[in-house]
């Protein structure tokens, strides 16, 4: 074969070659215009969301041991926290807590570090025979708006019903977001009380 033989070959060889591309890219137009491919797209990007948010679920644990009070009464006196619950944490409180049958102490972690945490009493003097109350909730900041506190929540809503408490109690500051939080949990504002700080709180209530 000639040399001019032989160019004009390869021109039409790369001729057909750039035909077969815009074929393809054509027909990828198309199909990605398609409704059933952007419904499988759709899908796709919601399996990958839920395969996400799994592999990111933070379980509700539940204080197994004194080591663990002892990391959820740190969670508790972190500084952001005692600012928010305006309250210092006493180990003792929790320990009392861990060893009752009746009251029970949950949290979350990440990382190896606790994200949020909580305490419910089903028994004690200041409670009715069928009332049961979260004690202390708390969300590190870090962690926030990922509906820790939610489930934390519920966790102990159960414990209760366990218990066959018919009410879950939980006071806090009423002037603060936290009354939000609680109403979006299902409690209802109840009464109201002054504390030797001038700090007005309320008692908000959820039926079991």
């Amino acid at each position: 074969m000639s040399r001019a033989e032989n160019r004009g070959s390869r021109r039409e060889s790369e001729d057909e070659t750039t035909a077969s591309d815009e074929l393809d890219d054509t027909l990828r137009d198309y199909r990605e215009a398609s409704p059933a491919f952007a419904l499988r797209r759709t899908k796709e990007k919601i399996m990958a969301t839920k395969t996400t948010a799994a592999e990111n679920r933070t379980d509700v644990q539940r204080a197994e041991t004194e080591e663990d009070v002892i990391r959820i009464n740190d969670f508790f006196n972190l500084q952001q926290i005692i600012q928010e619950l305006h309250s210092f944490t006493f180990r003792d409180n929790l320990i009392r807590a861990f060893e009752r049958d009746d009251r029970e102490l949950y949290y979350t972690e990440a990382g190896g570090e606790i994200t949020a945490g909580l305490m419910v009493w089903c028994e004690s003097r200041i409670l009715e025979e069928d009332e049961a109350q979260i004690r202390l909730t708390a969300t590190h900041p870090e962690h926030r708006e990922q509906g820790l506190a939610h489930t934390l929540v519920s966790t102990a809503i159960e414990f209760a019903r366990q218990h066959e408490k018919e009410m879950m109690k939980a006071e806090t500051d009423a002037n603060s977001p936290a009354v939000a939080f609680w109403e979006a949990c299902g409690f209802k504002q109840t009464s109201f009380r002054e504390t030797k700080n001038g700090r007005k709180m309320v008692m908000m209530v959820r039926e079991l």
